[in-house]
C-alpha cells in the first residue's frame, strides 16, 4: 500500500458522461449554477437581478430581443394578432398601426414556430413562415394605347414617302403617298425643303384622307390628368375650349376604357367626375414613395355611335413645324404600320411596340410614350423598354418597365417590418418617449424590363424560409434559393437597369446537392454566409464586392441538424443543434488553423444525454465566449457551455447548468449582461444576470456580491419586493443574513444552491494511463478556494451514510474575521476526511449562502493497493 497524491489543477472543464476513466480531472460528475472560468476557477454563478414585471400572456409568443447600440434594447414579443416591445428596463412602450396596416399578416398564427424576426437599428422585420408570397394582380402602369412613332429622319430631293396601316378589322388601307418635290435646282420651294414641312405634309394628308371615315382616323381631341402621386382625386376640370360638345362622342379612359356610367360630365362647369372611385383610388397598401392614381384621359369621338371602336388619334394634335415627328394611336384598334422611301427606308421610320437600336430614335417624342427596344449583342444588352418623359423639345428617353403588365409585390403577403420613431411631443406624447409602427414593408415596385429580362425573384409563390442582413444587403432564403435585395437598397429586389447587370443589383441564387436542400437558416460568418438545410451546410461566399457575377455556393459540411431553432454564431465559430432521440446534440462549425478546412466538431461528444428534450432557445456571446441552451423538457433550466481558445486549441471546454424558480421564456445577451424573461407561476417577470462585476460590490461592507435571484435592493421602509415568493430572504450591505429588513438599504431576493460532484477518481500513472486493477483508497480532497465564505462539502460513500462539512469562513486570527462583516476570506485550502475507496465514494460542495464561493484546485491524498507490476 502507497500513500499517493495527485492534483485537479482546476475546476473549470464541467460535466462530462465519459466513464471516469477517459475524463480529464478538472471534469465533473455535476455542476449546478456554478460558473466556470479560465481567469477566476470554479464559482457560484452570479444572480439575477429583478427589473419589472411584465403583464400579459406570453406563451405561444415569439420573443426577440436585440441590442440597437450600446445604450438601447428592445424586446419585441410578437403574438397570434398583436405585436408588444418592451425596453430594457421592461417598460413596455406603444406599438400603433401605420396608415393602412392592420394585424392580418400575423394572424391565425403559432408565432413562436411561424415568426422569424431580424432587425438592424431602427427596423425590425417580421417575417411570418407559412405566408406565400405573392404578386399584387394590380397592372401598373396601366397597359398603352396601341400606339406608335413616326420620324422622318432625314429629307432627300425627288423622293416618295409613304405610309401604309393595316387593320385586323379594315384590311391593308393605304393612307396618303407623299411625294417630295420634284423640282430642278435653284427653285424656292427646293431651298426651303425641310424634315418638319414634309412630316407636317404627311400629317396632313393623313388627316384630310381619313376624316370623312370615322372609323378609320377621327379628329380625336384629348386631354390628359397625370397621375397624383400623393392624393386620390374623382373630379376634374376639363380645358374651357373642351365643352360642350354631345357627350355621346366623349370617351373617359383610367387603366381601361371606362363604361359612360362610371362617370358624369358638367357641360356648364367643364367637369368631369368619376363616380366608381374604384377607378382611380390608389391601388395598394404601399407605404412610402411608390403609390400612384391612375392617369386619367378624356377624349372626343369623331362618331356618336358607342358601338364604333375608337380610332386613330394624332399627337401632337396640332403640329407646330419644329420636330419631324408625329405619334399615331389608337385606345382599342390594333393596326400595324409600315413607312417606305425611295432611300432604301432609312428616311422615314416607324415604330411599333419595338425598336431595333435605341439611337434609331428621334431625339424628341410625345410625352408617355413608350416601346422596347432590342439590346445590342455587342454590348451584352437585354431587351429594354424605354419611355419619352417631358415635353416635346425638353423631354428625355428613360429606361423603363413594361406596361400592363403586374409589376407589384402583393405588399400583404411580403414580410412586414416594425419602425421605432421619437416623438417630438408635436403628437400628445412627451418629448423623445420611443414608440413603434408596425405595417407592410416599402418594397419596390419593379421598375425596369419585363417577365423575361427583370423578372419576380423566386420566392414569390413560394413561402419564405429565414430573413437575414449579409454585406449591406437585405436576404431571403426560399425553397433552395438564396435571394440578395440591390446592395444598399434593403427594399428593392428587382434589378433598375437591364442594359447592364451592375455589380449592386439584386442576386438570386440556388444551391446545388445532390439531394434536396431547402435551405432554412441563414448566418452570417465572417466574410461568409453559412447557409443551412437539414442534411447539409452549404458556404455561399464571393470577391471583395458581393455581386451576382461574382457569388458562389458551395457545400461546407453534410452533417444533420435540427433547424427548429436557429443557429448561432460567435466569434469564429456558429453552433447548431442536431437532434438525437430524446437528447440535443450541438456541433461548432469552424475553419479549422491553416488547413482551412471547413469543421463541424460535435461539442457535446462528451455529454451525449445531458441535454434532453426539443431546443427551444439558443443565444451566445463573444464577449463571454458562452453558449446558453434551453429545452421543453425542463423550461427552469439552461444548459451553459463556455470555451476559451487559446494558440487555436480549447483550454476550456465546459457544459453545466443553471436551475431557476420560473419558467424561462426567452433569454438574450447585451455584452456582459444576461437578460432573461421569466413565468413565475403565471407571473412574467424580466431579470438580468451580470456576468462582469456584481453592483452589489460597490455597496456593501466587504466589497462581496450578493448572491440572491430575483434580488431587488430595498432603500426604505416605503420599499416592498415586487412579488410574492414565500422563500424570501434579506441581506444586510455588512453581508448578514436577516429574518426581515431591520436596517435599510437592505437586499432581497431568492436563495439559490450551487453544487459541484467530482468525477470519480481513477489513479493514474500517466494522465493518459489509467489504472483500474489498483484499489484506490481516498484519504482526504484539499480543496484550494479563494474570495469565499461559507459552503458544504458532503461525502457519500457506498454502505455508510453521507457525511457532511462546513467551511464557514470564521478562521480566528484572519483579517477577514470581523464581527458584524460578512466573513469572505481571500484564500485557503479546506480539508475534508474521506478514508473510502474511490469508487464508491462521491464528493460534493455546495453552497446556499448568498455569500460568494470560488475554488481554484485539489489536492488529493490517497493511498493504493496492487497485486502486480505493470511493465
Amino acid at each position: 500500500m502507497s500513500l499517493i497524491s495527485s492534483n485537479i489543477p482546476n475546476l473549470i472543464n464541467g460535466v462530462s458522461q465519459q466513464p471516469p476513466s477517459l475524463r480529464l480531472g478538472s471534469q465533473a460528475e455535476e455542476q449546478v449554477n456554478g460558473l466556470s472560468d479560465v481567469v477566476t476557477g470554479l464559482t457560484k454563478r452570479p444572480p439575477t437581478e429583478h427589473l419589472a414585471t411584465v403583464i400579459g400572456d406570453l406563451s405561444a409568443s415569439k420573443i426577440h430581443t436585440y441590442k440597437r447600440d450600446e445604450n438601447e434594447q428592445y424586446t419585441v414579443i410578437v403574438s397570434d394578432g398583436a405585436i408588444r416591445v418592451l425596453n430594457q428596463d421592461g417598460v413596455e412602450l406603444d406599438v400603433e398601426l401605420a396608415d393602412g396596416a392592420n394585424y392580418d399578416y400575423i394572424t391565425g398564427i403559432n408565432a413562436e414556430q411561424d415568426i422569424r424576426i431580424t432587425s438592424i437599428a431602427d427596423f425590425s422585420f417580421i417575417l411570418n413562415t407559412k405566408k406565400v408570397v405573392l404578386k399584387s394582380d394590380e397592372i401598373y402602369p396601366p397597359a398603352r394605347p396601341q400606339e406608335a412613332l413616326v420620324y422622318l429622319k432625314q429629307v432627300n430631293y425627288d423622293r416618295e414617302y409613304s405610309l401604309r396601316i393595316d387593320t385586323a378589322d379594315e384590311g391593308s388601307t393605304s393612307y396618303g403617298d407623299l411625294l417630295a418635290s420634284k423640282t430642278t435646282g435653284g427653285s424656292t420651294d427646293d431651298a426651303n425643303l425641310q424634315n418638319s414641312t414634309v412630316i407636317e405634309s404627311l400629317r396632313n394628308n393623313l388627316k384630310s384622307t381619313t376624316d370623312s371615315d370615322s372609323k378609320k382616323f377621327s379628329k380625336r381631341i384629348g386631354y390628359t390628368f397625370g397621375g397624383d402621386t400623393t392624393l386620390s382625386v374623382s373630379t376634374y376640370v376639363l380645358p374651357s375650349n373642351f365643352l360642350p360638345v354631345d357627350l355621346s362622342r366623349i370617351s373617359v379612359t383610367t387603366t381601361r376604357l371606362l363604361d359612360p356610367s362610371d362617370y358624369t360630365i358638367d357641360s356648364s362647369t367643364n367637369t368631369l367626375v368619376i363616380t366608381d372611385a374604384s377607378h382611380v383610388e390608389r391601388k395598394t397598401t404601399k407605404l412610402g414613395s411608390q403609390l400612384h392614381t391612375p392617369t386619367v384621359s378624356v377624349y372626343k369621338r369623331a362618331s356618336t355611335d358607342t358601338s364604333v371602336q375608337e380610332d386613330f388619334n394624332l399627337e401632337p394634335p396640332n403640329y407646330d413645324g419644329k420636330e419631324p415627328m408625329f405619334v399615331i394611336s389608337s385606345l382599342e384598334r390594333n393596326f400595324d404600320i409600315y413607312a417606305a422611301d425611295d432611300g432604301g427606308g432609312n428616311d422615314l421610320k416607324a415604330f411599333k411596340e419595338t425598336a431595333k437600336s435605341f439611337t434609331d430614335l428621334p431625339n424628341q417624342c410625345v410625352d408617355g410614350f413608350q416601346l422596347a427596344v432590342v439590346g445590342d449583342n455587342n454590348k451584352d444588352e437585354d431587351n429594354f423598354h424605354v419611355k419619352f418623359v417631358g415635353t416635346i423639345g425638353q423631354g428625355v428617353w428613360q429606361e423603363t418597365v413594361k406596361a400592363g403588365i403586374e409589376n407589384k409585390f402583393d405588399l400583404t403577403t411580403m414580410p412586414h417590418r416594425l419602425e421605432k420613431f421619437v416623438s417630438d411631443g408635436s403628437d400628445g406624447r412627451v418629448a423623445g418617449e420611443v414608440f413603434w409602427k408596425f405595417g407592410p414593408t416599402p418594397f419596390l415596385d419593379r421598375a425596369a424590363g419585363d417577365d423575361d429580362t427583370n423578372p419576380f425573384p423566386s420566392f414569390v409563390g413560394n413561402t419564405v424560409n429565414d430573413i437575414f442582413f449579409h454585406r449591406n444587403r437585405l436576404g431571403f432564403l426560399s425553397d433552395e434559393n438564396v435571394i440578395f435585395s440591390e446592395a444598399s437598397g434593403f427594399y428593392n429586389f428587382f434589378r433598375t437597369t437591364v442594359r447592364a447587370l451592375l455589380d449592386s443589383a439584386p442576386i438570386d441564387v440556388a444551391v446545388s446537392n445532390d439531394s434536396v436542400s431547402i435551405l432554412k437558416a441563414a448566418i452570417p460568418y465572417s466574410e461568409q454566409l453559412l447557409l443551412f438545410s437539414d442534411l447539409a451546410q452549404f458556404n455561399l461566399t464571393s470577391g471583395a464586392l458581393l455581386t451576382p457575377t461574382e457569388v458562389a455556393v458551395n457545400v461546407a459540411t453534410n452533417y444533420e441538424a435540427d433547424l427548429n431553432v436557429r443557429p448561432v454564431s460567435a466569434g469564429n465559430s456558429v453552433f447548431f443543434a442536431n437532434d438525437k432521440g430524446s437528447s440535443v446534440g450541438i456541433r461548432e462549425y469552424f475553419v479549422a488553423g491553416q488547413t482551412e478546412l471547413n469543421v463541424a466538431d460535435d461539442v457535446t461528444g462528451n455529454i451525449p444525454t445531458y441535454i434532453k428534450g426539443n431546443i427551444t432557445n439558443m443565444v451566445t456571446s463573444s464577449n463571454e465566449d458562452t453558449l446558453l441552451i434551453t429545452t421543453d423538457d425542463d423550461p427552469k433550466t439552461v444548459f451553459v457551455y463556455r470555451w476559451y481558445v487559446t494558440n487555436n486549441e480549447k483550454a476550456q471546454s465546459s457544459w453545466s447548468k443553471w436551475t431557476f424558480t420560473g419558467d424561462i421564456l426567452d433569454m438574450s445577451f447585451n455584452n456582459s449582461e444576461i437578460f432573461f424573461l421569466f413565468n413565475h407561476n403565471g407571473v412574467n417577470t424580466l431579470e438580468k444576470i451580470n456576468l462582469s462585476e456584481d453592483t452589489a460590490v460597490s455597496l456593501t461592507a466587504s466589497k462581496h456580491p450578493v448572491l440572491l435571484d430575483r434580488r431587488v435592493l430595498l432603500n426604505s421602509e416605503s420599499d416592498t419586493v415586487p412579488y410574492t415568493d414565500s422563500n424570501i430572504a434579506y441581506m444586510s450591505l455588512a453581508g448578514k443574513n436577516l429574518s426581515s429588513p431591520s436596517t435599510y438599504p437592505v437586499y432581497a431576493g431568492i436563495p439559490y444552491t450551487f453544487s459541484y460532484t467530482f468525477s470519480e477518481q481513477v489513479f493514474k500513472t500517466d494522465p493518459s494511463k489509467p489504472i483500474t486493477i489498483a484499489r484506490y483508497q481516498l484519504r482526504n480532497f484539499n480543496i484550494v478556494y479563494s474570495n469565499t465564505s461559507t459552503f458544504d462539502v458532503t461525502v457519500t460513500s457506498t454502505g455508510r451514510d453521507p457525511k457532511s462539512s462546513t467551511f464557514t469562513g470564521n478562521l480566528l486570527g484572519s483579517s477577514s474575521f470581523v464581527l458584524g462583516t460578512a466573513n469572505v476570506v481571500p484564500s485557503g485550502t479546506y480539508k475534508v476526511g474521506i478514508q473510502s475507496q474511490a469508487s464508491e465514494t462521491d464528493v460534493t460542495i455546495s453552497s446556499v449562502s448568498a455569500l460568494p464561493c470560488n475554488f481554484t484546485s485539489v489536492e488529493v491524498e490517497g493511498f493504493v493497493t496492487t497485486r502486480s507490476q505493470r511493465i
